[in-house]
């Protein structure tokens, strides 16, 4: 973990901290918001403090300057180091329990004395958790729910998380003499959104005992795992490393093996004895002569069809599409053209309209839609009317400077009644509209599904957001019957989200698939609420690669002549 990283957890960890105290939350959003800054720099931290410029960083101020310096020069900083001692670690994690939070973790330690999450089973068993006021027997229930959630969750890491390690492991590979090629290979070469172990295959001049020897110099030694010539496996950040040494002669067939998955594999190998050959992490065969092996190109051919993309890699049918050679033509970045969902300091976001403007332009984007939460949602500071007005004017003068076209739109909340956060009259007045379910998760599939359909049917709604509610590792989905609202989505004209935000990628790739499929528009946003976040537009092109999608099917692909005129359609001009 470089030092950018170390800071970033130094300071997320505070905020946590200052949460369990029932602390000011500016003063916690200030943790948060200087902890996000540091890690997307582009450069280290102490090469910005070297130049004196600590302070000049956005959303760092003195004293958040003075607590940097301190990390920088020790590794660690003051007030941490008292919180630290005042509240054991291991309270954090508790936290972090669906179904308990700040508050109720609190409550948990200040009457119990529950400090990690052995406490928490035994007090649950014994009913001291249900006997306390505000818990009850519903309540404990759900924690113990959550503790299982949690400890499922552990197991696997968002794929934000994997790319950071399998960049860092790849990089320091790199370095290391003899390397020739390195590819990430497994789940996360193949995009899921949450990823196990990493896989990490290379080729090399010197032997897979020399490398992996160098490799690991200087790690713990509890760290090491395996080391030997095919295979180093290693701990670095509490997750698993696979690095394998792979011969140059099979450096194809071992990729296509270990990318997986096995529900891809198993048929491959049953369509290859069609031929009387056998395929296998060491090649193609027939009988003992290698037919292919160097690349996954001609193993593919070799077998009678195209190249399979390894996001559709999952035994989906790409095996009868790539034999038929019609596998899709799958969206790439290059083909993006803008945003659908950006936040600005409007609401929550972190920067101004002006800043996300000159971003997206020279993100090479046509249009960008900065769509603000809407005035019931006040934890994010929603926008009254009266602010949206402001906003609005605001993007008529940005437009006038750049060349890019920022769309005024907002992500208007559902209500429990499926009716939406502002008037039409007020709707009416915006570029585009994103509607979006924020409460009443608990709420029944027909209660919710038919929230969702009413809110399709008005007119000035758009496109509906992250459909499932899901925060991957956090919260499951709630209770929403998605076919019925692809079906309505195709009847309305309305389009669905691909919500980009490495916690949410929702929609799931086999609903944007089904929906593409029905006819109906996907809308990659990325949710982003600080420039940085930008980048996650390629998240959200992993899911919609993994659904199959193409070019026609995304508005993001599209002029921001054909988009106006999609937004323009829905509401029947």
């Amino acid at each position: 973990m470089n030092i950018n990283e170390q800071l970033a957890a130094a300071l997320e960890k505070t905020s946590k901290y200052l949460k369990f105290k029932k602390e000011n939350r500016f003063k916690i959003r200030a943790f948060e918001d200087a902890a996000e800054r540091i890690r997307v720099l582009d450069e280290a931290i102490t090469e910005v403090a070297a130049r004196g410029e600590v302070e000049k960083l956005p959303s760092v101020g003195k004293g958040m300057a003075v607590r940097i310096k301190e990390f920088i020069e020790k590794g660690w900083f003051s007030q941490l180091r008292e919180l630290e001692k005042e509240i054991p670690p291991s309270v954090l994690e508790l936290m972090e329990v669906p179904g308990l939070g700040p508050e109720r973790t609190r409550a948990l330690y200040d009457s119990l004395g529950i400090k990690n999450a052995r406490e928490l089973k035994m007090a649950l068993r014994n009913g001291k958790v249900s006997a306390l006021d505000g818990f009850g027997e519903k309540v404990s229930a759900n924690i113990i729910e959550g503790l299982s959630r949690k400890e499922k969750y552990t197991e696997r890491m968002q794929i934000s998380e994997a790319d950071l390690l399998a960049e860092a492991i790849t990089a320091r590979l790199k370095s290391v003499s003899g390397i020739k090629k390195v590819q990430v290979a497994g789940s996360l070469r193949r995009r899921k959104e949450t990823i196990g172990d990493i896989d990490i295959l290379y080729t090399s001049s010197r032997s897979g005992l020399e490398t992996g020897r160098e490799f690991t110099a200087g790690m713990d030694k509890k760290e090491i795992l395996a080391l030997g010539e095919e295979k180093t496996s290693f701990l670095y950040s509490g997750r698993q490393i696979d690095l394998r040494k792979i011969d140059e002669e099979r450096y194809g067939a071992a990729l296509q093996y270990f990318t997986g998955s096995k529900e891809h594999a198993v048929p491959l190998r049953k369509h290859a004895k069609k031929f009387s050959m056998k395929l296998s992490e060491y090649g193609l065969f027939k009988d003992v002569k290698t037919v292919a092996s160097k690349t996954e190109k001609d193993i593919y051919e070799a077998l009678g069809m195209d190249f399979i993309p390894p996001e559709l890699r999952e035994n989906e049918g790409e095996i009868e599409a790539a034999l038929n050679r019609s596998l899709p033509c799958l969206v790439e970045l290059k083909d993006i053209k803008g945003d659908c969902h950006v936040h600005s300091e409007y609401s929550d976001g972190g920067n101004s309209i002006d800043e996300i403007a000159a971003a997206a332009q020279k993100a090479g984007y046509s249009w960008v839609c900065i769509c603000d939460h809407s005035k019931s949602l006040r934890i994010a500071g929603g926008l009254d009317e009266r602010k949206l007005e402001e906003k609005i004017k605001e993007i008529r003068q940005v437009n006038k400077k750049y060349s890019i076209e920022v769309l005024c739109g907002q992500e208007v909340d559902i209500r429990d009644d499926g009716s939406l956060d502002y008037s039409n009259e007020t709707l009416s007045k915006l570029d585009v509209v994103i509607a979006a379910v924020h409460s009443g998760f608990s709420g029944s599939r027909q209660k919710i599904t038919g929230r969702v359909l009413r809110a399709m049917e008005n007119p000035y709604v758009h496109i509906i957001a992250h459909l499932s509610g899901r925060l991957l590792n956090e919260r499951e989905a709630y209770a929403i019957d998605i076919n019925a609202v692809i079906e309505k989505a195709a009847e309305t004209g309305t389009a669905l989200e691909i919500n980009a935000y490495p916690r949410r990628l929702d929609l799931y790739y086999n609903y944007a698939r089904l929906a593409a499929r029905s006819g109906v528009k996907l809308a990659i946003g990325t949710d982003s609420h600080h420039l940085s976040e930008l980048a996650y537009m390629k998240y959200g092109l992993d899911v919609a690669r993994r659904g199959w999608l193409e070019k026609k099917d995304l508005l993001n692909t599209i002029s921001t002549g054909a988009l106006k005129e999609f937004l323009s359609e829905k509401r029947g001009g």
